[in-house]
C-alpha cells in the first residue's frame, strides 16, 4: 500500500509548461518599436540580475537554454526598439536607446527554453524579431491525509 500511495505521489510531481511571448512591438497606444532581442532575469523589477544562459545559434535565431535560482522573481524581458549592436547573432546582441518590457513568470518556474528567431523584413527592409519562452517547473501533489 505505502508503495502504491508512493508511486502516486510520484506521478503527480509532473512539469508543467507554461508559455510566455514577447509582443511584437512595445505594447503601448504608441507602440511603433518592434521588438529587437529579449533576455531572461531574475531578482527585482528593473534590477540588474541578467541571467547567462546555454546559447545554441540555430537557423533564423538563437535558442537559450535559462536555470533560475531558488527564491528570486523570475522576468522576461522584451527590448523594442533602438539599435542591435555586436554582431548579427541576437543572442549576443546589445540593444542600445530601446526600451524594455518586463513580464514576471510564474514564481514556481525552475527553467525556461528562450526561442528568438528572425520574423521577416519590414516596409523598409528592417529585421523584425519573435521571442517565445517555453517555461517549466514542478507541480506539488496535494497533501496525503493517512490513516
Amino acid at each position: 500500500m505505502i508503495r502504491l500511495l508512493f508511486a502516486a505521489l510520484l506521478s503527480c510531481a509532473v512539469a508543467n509548461a507554461q508559455v510566455y511571448k514577447c509582443p511584437g512591438f512595445y505594447p503601448t497606444k504608441n507602440g511603433n518599436a518592434s521588438l529587437t532581442n529579449a533576455l531572461m532575469y531574475f531578482g527585482e523589477l528593473h534590477g540588474n540580475g541578467a541571467l547567462h544562459g546555454d546559447i545554441e545559434e540555430v537557423k533564423g535565431g538563437t535558442d537559450i537554454h535559462y536555470g533560475f535560482p531558488d527564491g528570486m522573481p523570475r522576468w522576461l524581458v522584451c527590448q523594442y526598439g533602438g539599435k542591435r549592436i555586436n554582431g548579427t547573432a541576437i543572442s549576443i546582441a546589445q540593444v542600445i536607446g530601446g526600451r524594455d518590457w518586463w513580464m514576471q513568470l510564474d514564481p514556481l518556474v525552475d527553467v525556461c527554453d528562450l526561442k528568438i528567431r528572425e520574423a521577416k523584413a519590414g516596409n523598409r527592409g528592417d529585421v523584425t524579431w519573435t521571442a517565445t519562452a517555453t517555461c517549466k517547473g514542478k507541480v506539488l501533489p496535494p497533501p496525503v491525509m493517512l490513516e
